[in-house]
């Protein structure tokens, strides 16, 4: 189990800022940006930041959070460049689970869907340029 700066933080959601959902999307960015560079910082200062970077680059983490104290989208392009096999099977991520369910089935939902992918990527370009300082 990784116990690292984030565990107990007192604002968790910083780990998972989210793409705009409406409004200004510059100025939702803007808004998430300061909770967004002290949840990195935090990373970058963490004992366990390799431990969660590994855990973060898992196929079913990808889309997901801050890891390692890399933002989702960073994190699928590493993926990439090293050749790991992160995408899902179009329809994949049943909501159903049990005996019925394949091998096939279970390692689909661990893959990253497309529109992960794109979505992660879009709010990664989006937000990068209020990161960098």
């Amino acid at each position: 189990m990784i116990n690292g700066n984030c565990t107990g933080d007192v604002n968790p959601d910083a780990w998972y800022p989210d793409q705009p959902n409406g409004g200004n999307p510059r100025t939702v960015i803007q808004q998430i940006v300061p909770e967004t560079k002290r949840a990195i910082a935090l990373c970058n200062s963490c004992p366990e930041k390799d431990a969660c970077m590994d855990e973060g680059l898992k196929s079913m983490n990808l889309a997901f959070g801050i890891w390692g104290g890399l933002l989702p989208g960073q994190r699928i392009l590493i993926a990439e460049q090293r050749g790991d096999d992160v995408m899902a099977v179009v329809g994949a991520r049943k909501l159903v689970s049990g005996p019925q369910d394949s091998k096939h089935d279970y390692e689909d939902r661990q893959k990253l869907r497309k529109d992960e992918r794109e979505n992660a990527l879009s709010f990664y370009s989006r937000i990068r340029p209020y990161l960098e300082v």
